[in-house]
């Protein structure tokens, strides 16, 4: 959660909070510098207390209108052990453009995933 948290403060991240009765619900990290013509999603996470309410998908739709409304393409990096978050992507519409070795976790890749507005 502290790298999550030190997102906040970096100047070129777009931060959102998502609140709920003045509580922290989950957030969103978006980078929109135009890297390979796109903006792309850093963070995205709801609490656990939340899940299962819709709230993830509000900030889905948010997010993808946000970088749709400036860009064609939209990028992500999930790693390669995460396959529910992964199967989530794909099922979103992302497709796997790439991966970088070991760049988190030396046993695992990262895996680029790219959307283009349709």
């Amino acid at each position: 959660m502290p790298q999550a948290v030190s997102n906040f403060s970096h100047p070129e991240h777009d931060c959102y909070r998502l609140m709920v009765n003045e509580e922290l619900a989950g957030f969103l990290v978006l980078i929109l510098n135009g890297m390979f013509a796109g903006g792309s999603i850093k963070s995205l996470m709801v609490s656990s207390h939340y899940r299962g309410l819709g709230l993830g998908k509000r900030l889905w739709e948010f997010e993808e209108n946000k970088i749709f409304q400036e860009f064609d393409n939209a990028y992500l990096c999930v790693s390669s052990f995460n396959k529910k978050a992964f199967n989530w992507y794909i099922a979103a519409g992302f497709k796997q453009v790439g991966s970088l070795e070991a760049l988190i976790v030396p046993e695992y890749d990262e895996l680029l995933m790219r959307k283009r507005k349709l």
